[in-house]
């Protein structure tokens, strides 16, 4: 959590997995990465809007995303995995 110098909470961050996602999101996600899995999540809510960062593991690659309420996706990072 994250507080103003008067103590007001401005901020706050849950981690979880896929299956604490609201089903609109989860559902946006698949159908936009049908070659992915979800990793993990990081919701971050404030007094104006909740995003949620999800972590996608595909073959070859890592990709997090940010996904708002409505279900709009928007690419952060994108990262190669190791070759073994």
């Amino acid at each position: 959590m994250r507080y103003d110098k008067e103590g007001n909470m401005i901020e706050s961050f849950r981690h979880y997995n896929e299956d604490q996602l609201p089903p609109l999101i989860v559902n946006r996600i698949k159908t936009k990465y049908t070659d992915k899995k979800i990793f993990g999540v990081t919701e971050r809510s404030s007094t104006n809007d909740m995003v949620y960062h999800v972590v996608l593991e595909g073959k070859k690659d890592w990709t997090k995303i940010k996904v708002d309420i409505a279900g709009h996706i928007e690419v952060e990072e994108k990262y190669l995995k190791a070759s073994k």
